[in-house]
């Protein structure tokens, strides 16, 4: 087990996490990432980033999207310890995307794990029906 760090804003750190990252799937290790790049303030699904999707391209490893559930209401953003009394959480994994055995783009990749993951979230956390614009 370990650990791929990024220093947000750094160009160069960009650049060699992606390169690590291609490594340690290369090397048939699975990588979690949280394709927001963080959480939003309300706790709403957000527009993805497109550095995960090119990852999955190029080394040709299944996306398993994950929807993390109820989280933000007791352990919002910006928040050092959690408020309250946590009560509980959902986690659902949904099957894997074989994205280049159904032959998918990288958007096609981005929009099926956005569905995904927004299909199993409660109202309060679901983005909007249509992923926005992948934003890097």
């Amino acid at each position: 087990a370990g650990h791929i760090a990024l220093r947000r804003g750094s160009r160069r750190s960009q650049v060699e996490t992606f390169k690590k990252a291609l490594e340690s799937l290369d090397g048939g290790n699975a990588l979690i990432v949280f394709p927001e790049g963080g959480r939003s303030k309300s706790g709403r699904l957000q527009g993805f980033r497109g550095g995960p999707f090119k990852m999955a391209m190029k080394s040709g490893a299944p996306i398993v999207p994950i929807s993390i559930c109820d989280v933000a209401r007791w352990y919002p953003k910006g928040t050092v310890l959690p408020i309250g009394v946590p009560t509980s959480a959902r986690v659902v994994v949904h099957p894997p995307i074989d994205v280049r055995g159904d032959g998918l783009s990288e958007r096609e990749a981005l929009e099926r794990t956005y569905a995904a993951i927004n299909s199993a979230l409660p109202d309060y956390q679901k983005g909007p029906e249509t992923p926005p614009p992948i934003h890097d």
